[in-house]
Formats: C-alpha cells, structure tokens, sequence
C-alpha cells in the first residue's frame, strides 16, 4: 500500500512539473530561490474611465458634462497627476472623478474608492490635494462683474423678478453639517442643534454664487460674518458701483445693504417687503440647488467626518462646481431641489444698524414703490 502511494506520489508530480502548475504554485509559496515569501500578491482595483461612461451616467454621477471634467482637468492638471512613473500610479484624472462622486453623493470614503477604482487610503491622501487644486481656480468662477455692462445687466436681472430696483446681490447664510472635535462642539452648535459650519454667499438673479465666505463655526450669528468679511469692507469703501445687498432682518439695514421692514405700515411698506422677499429668495434657491447637486453639504446626508477648515474648503469647491454648472448649463428637476430654510432672526444686531441706512430704506419706499 505504502510503495502504490509513492507511485502515485511521483506520477503527480511528474504530470503538475510537465504543465508547469506545480512551479507556479511552488513559486507563489516560496521565493525565486526556493525561500520562504511574507510578500502577497498585489490586487489592483478596476479604475473608471470617463470615455467609457454613458453622459447621462456621468451627469449623475459627477454633476457635471465630460466636456466640463475634462476643462477642469487640464486647469488643474499639474497639481494632482502623479509624481512618479511607477506602473498603476494613480492618474489625476482618476483622482478628481473620484472626489467629484464624492462631493455629488457624500457617501462613505471606503464606498467612493471602490467604485473609482482606488483604495480608501489613497482616497484620503489625495481628496484635500484635488480641493486645493481647484481652489486655487476659485476667483475665475466666483467673481462679481467686471464690467460695467456687466453691473447694468446685474440690476436688471433682480429688477425683473419682481420690479426691485439697483439690486447687485442677495446675501445671506447657510449651515453644513459636520462632526467636529470634542473641543469644538459647543461653539459649532448652531440654533437649531446641530454642528456646522455657518458659510455666507451671495448670489445674482442666476444663483450663480459671486461671492463665498466660510470661515465661521454654526453658533455664529450671519451678522457678525458679515461684518468680518472681506465684502463688507469692500462695500464699505464704495469699490463696487452704486448698489444694494439684499439680506433677511438677521442683517442691519445700511446704505448698502436692504433688509425688510418689521412691522409694515401701509401699503408702500408692504409692497417693498414683498418685492424684497421675493427678490431676496434667490440666494434661498441658490442653496438649495448647491445641496441637492452636491450631497456632501446636506443635512439628509449625515455629518460628514471632517476638520471644521476641510469642511470649508469642500463648501467653496462645491459653489464652484455649481457655477460651472451654471455655465455648461446643466439643468436640475425642480422638484429634486430641497428648499433652503429661511436663516432670519427676531433680534437685530444694533452694530449693523445704522440711521443712515434706515433713511435711505424710507427714501427708497417713498420714491418708488409709493408711486407704483
């Protein structure tokens, strides 16, 4: 029995050495000199190819055409293509699709590299490098007028919606959700009791966005925001042609800046509140456009597991993307945008309010919505 075992043993052997099987095994086990090997197998993912996508999957998926990911791509090219020349490195063009499912769905880290194609480590190295790259394109995106047709076509677009007149922009504020350090979670608890990031912008009559600040934790009152922005002073200094800012009654009312009437008395009041609010409403439109194309800034989509300056760096990448596709004209389902709440408060900030402000606010319902 123990010599037809031996026999057989050989015959194995023979045949497997033969197809070249038993080396292929041996060689996976052992080294190519025959040693012991700790060293496994390298596995690489199947990466996504855009050219391969169907548009309208890439639409889905990605927010924006292949035309615009490819325009964005060769701007920040540079900075994100691989160092080495290493076999498999990863390509800058894989890396911005997958942070743009990212933005798009705000899932899971480890669910976005496996369906780009890359590990979740890898995912987390280069997701802050892409949101640099494209901030560094943010003031061609978002960016007032720079012209003074540009201006003249500005007021016209706010006065056609509802007949108010030398409007430039509507401000306001708007939380994203994130889970913060422990030492920072009561700062960035806002009113409504949850952790944010409190991000001012201003918007045209387009929702295009020409102006992002996000710098603040949620507690921080919109008005105090404004103050320490960068556009305050700008407006301020009277460098932007004459003009008014549209904002809710959390703002003061200045020379620069209409904000709505508390208690309306008469009908010149009332239709000046009324052509505010529906004027001003586009910056409400302009978020929720921004949160229903881009996942990651919603509240329906959890916190996100981020430091308080990368969720700010994710809300600027985000309001250049919706710019964009603005200018690819990328349409949206209307009834897919989730209406942004509205961020008014019952007290005013008195720093805000000036008199001059206020008279300038009363000449304005006297001279013209009086006589309409």
């Amino acid at each position: 029995m123990e010599v037809n075992l031996k026999i057989l043993k050989i015959i194995l052997t023979v045949i497997l050495t033969r197809d070249g099987t038993l080396h292929t095994l041996r060689t996976n086990l052992h080294g190519q000199d025959g040693s012991r090997s700790l060293r496994r197998r390298r596995i690489f993912l199947c990466r996504k190819q855009l050219k391969r996508i169907r548009e309208s999957k890439v639409l889905k998926m990605y927010r924006l055409p292949s035309e615009a990911i490819v325009h964005l791509y060769q701007k920040i090219k540079r900075d994100i293509s691989p160092k080495t020349k290493r076999s498999h490195a990863i390509l800058g063009i894989t890396k911005l699709l997958a942070t743009l499912q990212f933005l798009a769905s705000g899932s899971y880290q480890y669910i976005i590299s496996d369906l780009g194609g890359v590990s979740q480590a890898s995912f987390s190295r280069f997701f802050c490098k892409v949101l640099d790259a494209i901030l560094k394109h943010c003031a061609e995106y978002i960016h007032f007028p720079n012209s003074n047709a540009g201006w003249i076509a500005l007021k016209k677009g706010f006065y056609n919606i509802k007949g108010f007149p030398n409007v430039v922009g509507a401000i306001d504020c708007t939380h994203v959700p994130f889970t913060p350090s422990q030492d920072m979670e009561e700062v960035t608890r806002n009113r409504k009791q949850f952790n944010s990031m409190n991000c001012q912008a201003i918007c045209d009559h387009n929702t295009r966005f020409m102006n992002v600040f996000a710098a603040y934790p949620g507690s921080t009152h919109d008005a105090y925001i404004l103050r320490n922005s960068n556009i305050f002073q700008k407006f301020e200094n009277l460098d932007f042609p004459d003009g008014w800012l549209l904002g809710d009654s959390g703002y003061g009312c200045r020379p620069w800046l209409m904000t709505p009437f508390r208690n309306p008395k008469g009908r010149a009041e009332k239709k000046y509140n009324r052509a505010h609010i529906l004027t001003r409403g586009v910056i409400e439109r302009s978020f929720g456009l921004l949160k229903s194309r881009f996942r990651c800034l919603a509240k329906t989509r959890g916190a996100l597991q981020y430091s308080a300056a990368k969720m700010c760096k994710m809300f600027i990448v985000c309001c250049i993307l919706h710019n964009m596709c603005l200018d690819y004209k990328v349409d949206m389902d209307d009834t897919k945008i989730a209406p942004e709440p509205c961020c008014s408060f019952e007290k005013e900030v008195n720093e805000l309010v000036t008199q001059k402000g206020k008279k300038v606010r009363s000449n304005l319902v006297e001279n013209w919505f009086s006589k309409r």
